[in-house]
């Protein structure tokens, strides 16, 4: 589901921690402090960040599976992605020298969530990319992102499950 732009400005200043494991890929991110804000966009921020190998150059290619959970009481929902990176070129980000990482992925999404008419199921699945870039030293220095998803929410509050499509596109730019 899209973050409405009120929780993007709750979360303004949050601090996140996580670890990047030899192989390069990230896991953990988890809020320094207790912010619910920054918890509705720790999986933005988890999907954004790529798997970035050490050594890369461009040609290398590489994929990744995450499922992630999100629970909440008795309500959970669980995305599902699986992506494709590639090392695609020598590049310049925020007039930096960078190397362009790109991704293709597929999402699937299910489970039940909560909503003022009552427990909504939610199901779907999507589909986007993304272009990341990394420094020569392997510092993160950001990208543009993109997905669309196609979901059905159904439940008490209707007879029939209910379409929904979802654009969402991001880009990054790390501080100097």
């Amino acid at each position: 589901m899209p973050i409405p732009a009120a929780v993007l400005d709750s979360a303004r200043g949050a601090e996140f921690h996580g670890f990047v494991a030899k192989s390069g890929k990230p896991s953990g991110l988890e809020p320094v402090r207790p912010n619910p804000a920054a918890v509705q966009i720790q999986g933005l921020l988890s999907d954004f960040f790529p798997w970035i190998k050490a050594g890369l150059k461009v040609g290398d290619s590489w994929a990744d599976t995450t499922a992630k959970t999100d629970a909440t009481g008795n309500d959970s929902v669980t995305v599902r992605r699986v992506s494709a990176y590639k090392a695609a070129a020598a590049a310049t980000w925020n007039a930096r020298k960078a190397l362009r990482i790109t991704e293709d992925f597929t999402s699937s999404v299910a489970g039940t969530q909560p909503t003022p008419s009552g427990s909504a199921r939610i199901e779907g699945t999507g589909s986007g990319k993304g272009s990341y870039y990394v420094s020569p030293d392997g510092r993160y220095l950001g990208g543009d992102w993109q997905q669309q998803s196609s979901l059905s929410i159904s439940g008490s509050f209707a007879k029939q499950p209910l379409p929904i499509t979802i654009v969402q596109k991001t880009t990054v730019t790390a501080l100097k």
